[in-house]
């Protein structure tokens, strides 16, 4: 909430003993119009209470400049004796640089960073905790600034992967539009779309909950929480793969083509374009990638599976298969 400005001077002439018997009566009025107005009173009150015991405060504000408008505002002058005590004096100036702080901070406190990626981009954010995020594409972070001071709260629009520093004082929590999920430390995927709502666990434990249910997923490596139709399900991952998105680690067994170049897209990042639905063919491939090049990996599979290709500006075109 943020003061009305005349309000503010209002009330800190009233607390000075300055206010007018018109002025008084309309800071009365105004305290009880509504109640977030006498919260606001009680804060200053607060606030001026505490301006006596105050010896230096740290602002950013140019306080020459606050001093001269505080100055021409309160200050009068007859035959140059100014008629406001000197003790005075400094506790309105401390009260009124406080309240200042006070609002700033507010403003600072309540702001984020965003990291945002569009198509075909990833982004790896460093945390001030040391917690390691890789978004994949078309995909939005929003951390505090406070983040890591009280607690260690975010919220993802899209797909990510997380790799969590543990700090048990700390539980980590990633908030999404329709589910959330809290963790002491550990490595997870995270969708969290309109459309898809899910977590795969890679290590450690993870509590997984919808924002419109009371029951709550817990889940460890290689175990799976879905949010479809209202429902909260948990499952076993049965593909492999399920960590390659992150890790870049490929292990494929007699895998169809579709699914082999659908799990490298996830690491790699491009788009498929099969005019001939050549992928519905029964082709299927047997082989292992490490963070290989592109290029190599569909190299070795035009070998094995008879793929013809062009790969232009990250879209990957078929142009013929010929496989036994």
């Amino acid at each position: 909430m943020q003061p009305d400005t005349n309000i503010s001077e209002l009330i800190l002439k009233h607390l000075a003993g300055e206010a007018s018997p018109e002025e008084g009566k309309q800071l009365r009025e105004w305290r009880g119009a509504k109640p977030e107005n006498e919260e606001e009173y009680l804060q200053t009150v607060r606030i001026w209470e505490t301006s006596g015991r105050i010896t230096a405060t740290p602002s950013p504000i140019d306080l020459e400049a606050e001093w001269q408008k505080f100055r021409s505002r309160h200050f009068q002058e007859e035959s140059k004796v100014i008629r406001l005590h000197f003790k005075q004096v400094i506790r309105y100036a401390a009260a009124a640089v406080l309240l200042i702080g006070i609002l700033g901070g507010a403003w600072y406190f309540n702001g984020y960073n965003q990291y945002t990626t569009g198509a075909g981009q990833r982004q790896l954010v460093n945390l001030s905790d040391g917690t390691e995020i890789l978004l994949s594409q078309n995909t939005t972070l929003t951390v505090p600034r406070t983040f890591n001071w009280w607690h260690r709260d975010l919220k993802l629009s899209g797909e990510a992967f997380f790799e969590v520093t543990k700090n048990p004082a700390k539980p980590f929590t990633a908030i999404g539009s329709k589910t959330s999920l809290r963790v002491l430390g550990t490595a997870f995927k995270m969708v969290a779309t309109e459309r898809i709502n899910k977590v795969e666990v890679s290590e450690g434990k993870v509590a997984y909950w919808a924002v419109d249910k009371s029951d709550t997923l817990i889940l460890t490596r290689q175990l799976s929480g879905t949010y479809e139709g209202q429902k909260l399900e948990k499952s076993t991952i049965a593909d492999i793969n399920f960590d390659s998105w992150q890790s870049g680690a490929f292990n494929f067994e007699q895998n169809s083509l579709a699914s082999v170049l659908n799990q490298l897209q996830s690491y790699y990042v491009f788009s498929i374009k099969d005019p001939q639905n050549m992928l519905a063919r029964p082709c299927t491939f047997t082989g292992s990638f490490t963070r290989q090049q592109l290029d190599d990996i569909l190299s070795e599979l035009a070998l094995v599976v008879g793929l013809q290709y062009e790969f232009n500006d990250g879209e990957l075109i078929l142009k013929n298969l010929d496989c036994q």
